[in-house]
């Protein structure tokens, strides 16, 4: 059985990758709107690597809606 109570530790040295991003900065990198870039954190959470994914898929589904 696998351990499940187990704390992760993350070394205070290393740059935290999963810190979320500004509001303004996240709307310009992905192209898409302030208030798309405000849902997408609150919807899905704070850490940049889920936040991309999302951004990507959004930009992505709105593409894909414009076509038809």
């Amino acid at each position: 059985m696998a351990d499940r109570n187990k704390t992760v530790i993350q070394n205070p040295e290393l740059p935290a990758t999963d810190a979320s991003y500004e509001i303004a900065y996240f709307a310009v990198k992905h192209g898409i709107s302030l208030k798309a870039a405000e849902i997408i954190p609150t919807v899905n959470g704070p850490s940049k690597r889920i936040c991309d994914a999302a951004a990507v898929a959004f930009v992505a589904a709105v593409a894909g809606r414009a076509k038809k």
